[in-house]
């Protein structure tokens, strides 16, 4: 009975009713009765006209309604209120006559909420029914507030990818919907051996302040089992997540179905007590717990002081929340697990390629290293050319990925051509064949000198050192250190043509070089061919292809673009497409960059040595002046030092000849 009269003086103090009536002295004996009954916002409307005009301009909570009324009577007034979006909600109680007995039906199947009879006027039942309908209209309000603030809630929950986050969304809303004034949520833990503590909040204390966690108070994990293999049904968190059941406790110093030692040990030390509790599993679409949503202390909304058991209603609202964040949270860990599956198969091809051959390997490991710190240091630029490039962190995830796959291509190559550290390697390297003709050669003049007296000994010491000179030139040519020049490229011809040799099986001798080692051999710069330059080349065209290849997501969509990009000049003679500087984002020509630095200070290539940052540098500079790569990009990497925070880290220390 004193819930009861505490409701109604709740409901009576926060509501506002509109009384109409055409009779000013029906109206004062209304306004009268209902400040007697603790109604004290009360506004008056002498026809249906001014009602409809008050009811739109301010919020009530109940009308109570005449049915004879001039100008718009009491039907036609509630035909408008109830075809109005914006008034249809508002309770409406028909004061009439009780001669208008078929009137008040018909306002009843309207929408009218009650009636109350003008004559005899009856002050117990006008109090029965204003009250039953300002409780209905309070709660129609507050489950619309609390679908609402669901729905706010699902809102939030799916914008926020990180996992404490949604989990500290979802719990203040369960502890707003359900009135708790504390709560805690565990998860499982990876290993799958119990809960976790992940956190708490608490309304009334500053749970910062009292220590929780730092005192130990609150345990890292609770076990799944005992020492002896059984179910840890005795704590209740555990229970909740076994069996996958919600639990309400209505005093959990009150009871002996499960051991709450833990929380009052709690309670004693934070200085709280712990009464009313409901725990709500989290499960995902397969049925496995994910975790445990613990509330606690129900509060009364009638008084506010009193803590209540959790009723049925706050238990729906909490299993909904607990839903709800078990799909955010389920979609975290899939988004998760996906890209870090997505991440392990670029890591599996650049570990195909680092297997195939360990010199690109590496490469591609060090290049998003140099790109992703040249993007950070642009990002990061106020002023100039590049002010205007920003980065999100979405952003900077498709520049790594993009990074990690731009040589992916690679994985194509024969490795006999990525590898070729002398013009004359291809499984092997050739030029042991040239010694051994050389021996061939050597031989058989010895032999001729031995069987021919005439021949002196000086005569043979000349031939074996033009022998040994010959071997020696073709054995530098073959290092491709060093450009050819003319000359060199007549004296391999010269020496083709000097020497022959009969291998087994032949009658007449035949050249001393084959047409494919005469070819290797007078390779003007470095140990390519035409044909193998134009293999290598090849590797950006099926990186774009393998790319392209990829259906990939929004968030991932620039990626072929980046990675792809990176042996295109600025002047547009470049390789695959022939894009100038205006024509790539960026990103694409920051991998330029990153790509040419890393070739030039590598120190794992078979076919050269590391060049210094000096050297490096000066190199990177003619090209940002010729056209080749970005010079504003350029500028930045050589004024914020990119080049020397990333040597510190990867590159020997005497490649360190600069500051």
């Amino acid at each position: 009975m004193t819930s009861d009269l505490s409701l109604s003086a709740a409901l009576a103090r926060a509501s506002k009713v509109l009384v109409v009536d055409d009779s000013r002295t029906m109206r004062q004996l209304l306004i009268q009765e209902l400040n007697k009954l603790g109604i004290h916002e009360v506004s008056e409307a002498v026809d249906g006209l001014e009602a409809i005009q008050k009811a739109r301009a301010d919020n009530f909570d109940l009308m109570l309604l005449d049915m004879e009324m001039p100008n718009q009577n009491g039907f036609e007034t509630l035909q408008i209120v109830k075809s109005d979006p914006t008034l249809r909600s508002l309770p409406v109680i028909i004061v009439s006559a009780e001669d208008h007995f078929q009137k008040i039906i018909e306002c009843i199947e309207l929408g009218a909420e009650d009636y109350l009879p003008k004559k005899p006027f009856n002050s117990v039942l006008l109090r029965a029914r204003v009250f039953s309908s300002l409780e209905k209209k309070r709660q129609k309000d507050d489950d619309l507030a609390q679908i609402l603030q669901l729905q706010e809630v699902g809102v939030a929950l799916s914008k926020h990818l990180e996992l404490n986050e949604v989990l500290k969304i979802m719990l203040r809303a369960a502890m707003d919907l359900t009135n708790a004034e504390a709560g805690t949520i565990f998860r499982v833990s990876e290993d799958h051996s119990g809960l976790e503590f992940v956190l708490s909040e608490n309304k009334k204390l500053d749970l910062s302040s009292v220590g929780l966690g730092q005192k130990g108070v609150t345990p890292t994990l609770l076990p799944f089992k005992h020492e002896d293999g059984r179910p840890n049904y005795t704590n209740i968190s555990v229970y909740c997540a076994l069996k996958n059941e919600t639990v309400s406790i209505a005093d959990i110093y009150d009871t002996q179905e499960f051991d709450f030692s833990g929380a009052r040990k709690i309670d004693s030390l934070i200085g709280y007590h712990s009464r009313s509790m409901l725990l709500v599993p989290m499960t995902d679409h397969r049925g496995h717990t994910l975790g445990v949503v613990e509330l606690i202390n129900c509060r009364s909304l009638i008084q506010h002081d009193e803590i209540i058991p959790f009723s049925e209603s706050a238990r729906r609202f909490a299993e909904c929340l607990a839903s709800q964040a078990s799909i955010a949270i389920s979609n975290n860990r899939l988004i998760s697990e996906l890209e870090l599956v997505f991440e392990s198969f670029i890591r599996m091809i650049n570990q195909a390629i680092d297997e195939k051959s360990p010199y690109t390997g590496a490469h591609c490991v060090r290049v998003p290293e140099i790109a992703m710190r040249i993007a950070e240091a642009c990002h990061l630029k106020k002023e100039g050319p590049l002010a205007d490039f920003h980065m999100t962190d979405a952003d900077r995830y498709e520049f790594s990925i993009a990074a990690l796959l731009h040589d992916c291509g690679k994985v194509a190559t024969p490795v006999h051509v990525v590898d070729k550290a002398t013009k004359l390697e291809t499984i092997y390297d050739r030029i042991g064949l040239i010694n051994t003709r050389f021996d061939i050669v050597r031989r058989d003049i010895q032999l001729e000198h031995a069987s021919d007296s005439s021949k002196s000994d000086e005569s043979l010491k000349a031939q074996l050192a033009e022998i040994d000179e010959d071997q020696a030139f073709l054995q530098r040519c073959n290092l491709g250190s060093e450009r050819m020049s003319e000359q060199d490229h007549q004296r391999i011809i010269a020496i083709n043509e000097r020497y022959s040799w009969v291998p087994n099986g032949h009658t007449q001798p035949i050249p001393f070089l084959s047409q494919d080692e005469l070819e290797n051999l007078s390779i003007v710069s470095g140990t390519l061919t035409p044909a193998e330059r134009a293999i290598i080349n090849d590797h950006m065209a099926i990186t774009i292809r393998m790319l392209e290849s990829v259906p990939w997501p929004n968030h991932l969509r620039r990626v072929v673009e980046y990675a792809g990009g990176h042996h295109e000049r600025m002047d547009g003679k470049g390789y695959p497409n022939g894009l100038r500087g205006d024509q790539m984002s960026v990103q694409a020509r920051i991998m330029a960059i990153a790509d040419i630095f890393e070739a030039l200070t590598a120190s794992d290539r078979p076919y050269k040595k590391p060049m210094k940052l000096s050297q490096s540098l000066g190199i990177m500079k003619r090209m940002s002046e010729e056209g080749h790569i970005d010079p504003d990009l350029f500028e930045v990497f050589v004024s914020e030092k990119i080049y020397l925070d990333y040597g510190k880290e990867f590159l020997g220390e005497d490649q360190l000849d600069m500051a």
